[in-house]
């Protein structure tokens, strides 16, 4: 098989275990439902939710570059899994989620332009970056909302 194709099935088969990595806020916080979702769900769901407010509220982003950091935004889950607020400070699980990051994306071709989105979301410095964050957070309180 083509070295680069073994690469690209490699990434994605990575990106998968996302699927069956569970949440942990909705375990923490006693979420009352049978099933809890995957890491890999709420990341569509925050997406859904960008392109909603983005379109309805009329925002002047790059709406392309927020869909792409929020699809990318929890790739260190991969290596860290979901750890809740408590178990680790904030510069703790940046520290460990670069490192995770960089070991996921070592051999893939794209590593330095995810890696770049991924630093400009986790510094917030940018309108992208604000808003993808906040569509994650919001993404959150809404679903444990559903959730009761």
């Amino acid at each position: 098989m083509n070295k680069k194709i073994e690469t690209a099935i490699k990434y994605y088969k990575l990106c998968t275990k996302l699927k069956d990595t569970i949440r942990t806020g909705p375990i923490v916080w006693n979420a009352k439902r049978e099933r809890i979702e995957s890491v890999a769900e709420p990341i569509y769901g925050t997406q859904m939710l960008a392109l909603s407010i983005y379109y309805q509220l009329g925002y002047k982003l790059d709406i392309m570059k927020v869909i792409f950091m929020l699809a990318i935004h929890e790739l260190e889950e991969i290596e860290i899994g979901d750890l809740a607020f408590y178990e680790i400070t904030k510069e703790e699980k940046l520290i460990k989620g670069k490192k995770a990051t960089d070991y996921i994306l070592k051999d893939f071709l794209g590593k330095d332009e995810v890696s770049a989105l991924l630093d400009e979301y986790n510094e917030r410095k940018t309108d992208e970056a604000i808003f993808a964050y906040h569509c994650d957070k919001l993404e959150c309180d809404i679903q444990m909302k559903l959730y009761d």
